[in-house]
């Protein structure tokens, strides 16, 4: 209703309307597993416009009830309020350890000066939040196979790693290995049970 019935020109219209059709045509076209969180955006707008139908609605009932905002403003508070205590448990993530432990677990068990090729983006982010922000294990290489075929992504690595070999334009994990004989190695991805595959240095 707030986008339909009561639609006027206006720059608020223009720039949910935009929005929302950008941001849900890239979170379709994304398509990845988690393409839908894309859409939080287009969710927002959404909000906005149900705020405006709201708003309008409410104004011609207060012409004919006056008190009758307090009381349906009273019941959506209620609600909220029922909702939230509900539903705390499902979205309260304090007591979730998992992923501190798989990245405690990961690099303790990572041999020095090793090459962490991590998949996945529950490996990949735990392992680059206890290496890039916590600053645990700065002997280790963390790189992502999947991203190697990008340029910047390849600057961020010798940036951040410049005795790293990188075999180009196109590297792979197999060729990066190759590359860096004197290195251990190491294969990472989250799965139900959390493990770490390392292959030795190629040289002495």
């Amino acid at each position: 209703m707030g986008l339909i019935i009561f639609y006027k020109p206006a720059q608020l219209y223009r720039n949910t309307i935009w929005a929302f059709t950008a941001f849900s045509v890239f979170a379709i076209g994304y398509d990845t597993r988690d393409s839908f969180l894309h859409l939080i955006p287009a969710l927002v707008c959404f909000s906005i416009w149900i705020g405006i139908g709201l708003g309008r609605l409410m104004a011609g009932i207060t012409q004919r009830i006056p008190q009758a905002p307090y009381a349906i403003g009273l019941i959506f508070l209620v609600f909220l309020f029922v909702r939230a205590g509900t539903h705390w448990t499902k979205v309260d993530a304090s007591h979730d350890l998992r992923a501190e432990q798989f990245g405690e677990y990961i690099l303790a068990q990572a041999p020095a000066n090793a090459i962490v090729f991590a998949k996945g983006d529950e490996a990949i982010f735990t392992i680059w939040y206890f290496h890039h922000a916590l600053h645990k294990r700065a002997d280790l290489a963390v790189v992502v196979p999947d991203l190697l075929h990008f340029a910047w992504y390849q600057e961020t690595l010798l940036a951040n790693y410049p005795n790293l070999e990188l075999p180009g334009p196109f590297p792979f994990a197999e060729t990066v290995a190759v590359d860096n004989p004197d290195r251990p190695v190491c294969y990472v991805e989250s799965t139900q049970s959390t493990g770490i595959d390392c292959s030795p240095p190629r040289t002495p």
